[in-house]
């Protein structure tokens, strides 16, 4: 049976490090500014779906991004 010392380490989550969360604010900045000027400029939609249909993968190879959009995946 549980304590309620072990129910508090259970229930607790990881602190997420500092530079993945700014990496994330970054890429959702950067996405949020892409849209306005698409939205402002319809020549830009063009260079948006290029960006955001684009994989990125890390030096190992892996998937590091992928590929949704608010229609599902793709």
């Amino acid at each position: 049976m549980l304590n309620s010392s072990d129910l508090t380490q259970v229930a607790q989550a990881p602190p997420q490090r500092e530079t993945e969360n700014v990496a994330n604010s970054m890429k959702v900045l950067q996405r949020k500014r892409l849209h306005r000027q698409a939205f402002a400029d319809p020549a830009m939609h063009r260079e948006l779906v290029k960006i955001e249909s684009s994989p990125v993968y890390n030096a190992s190879g892996n998937l590091i991004q992928a590929v949704t959009s608010s229609h599902g995946s793709a």
